[in-house]
């Protein structure tokens, strides 16, 4: 779920310049995480193996790997084209991915992600976004420099 919530703003920016969700990406051990995003996950986690706890917003599933469900049907009226297309990229992205290949699409000097993620963590920053431009365009022969002009403008 983490995962999803990056590369599902990584997605949207390389279309739209902006994010979907928002956070800034830090270099963990394991890849880019949204701190405040996952911290709010693993306490879920904690207070439901601790007391049986449920927030409001998901059902958890206990299991080899902690799963949540959302309380609330999805309604894709609610999202706009652009999020869904950027969230659906980024599902089918990471759901065939093993935590071994996750690792190296996260850390490798061969993929983008790889690229921002090693910069950062030698720099000790968070991912910058125009790396991850920058990144792209090297690794895909693209040109999104425009896409840096209006990540300025968002702030």
């Amino acid at each position: 779920m983490v995962k999803l919530h990056v590369m599902t703003d990584v997605f949207h920016v390389l279309q739209h310049g902006h994010q979907v969700i928002g956070g800034e990406l830090m270099p963990w051990p394991y890849g880019p995480v949204v701190e405040p995003a996952y911290n709010r996950l693993k306490n879920w986690q904690h207070c439901h193996e601790e007391n049986g706890f449920q927030p409001p917003e998901y059902q958890i599933l206990s299991g080899d790997v902690t799963g949540f469900q959302p309380r609330t049907a999805f309604d894709p009226e609610d999202i706009a084209p652009a999020e869904l297309e950027a969230m659906d990229k980024a599902v089918k992205l990471l759901r065939p991915m093993s935590f071994d290949s996750a690792y190296r699409y996260f850390h490798g000097d061969d993929t983008f992600m790889g690229r921002a993620y090693n910069r950062a963590t030698s720099d000790r920053r968070a991912l910058a976004w125009g790396d991850i431009i920058d990144a792209h365009d090297q690794i895909h022969g693209s040109n999104l420099q425009h896409l840096k002009r209006r990540l300025i403008s968002y702030g």
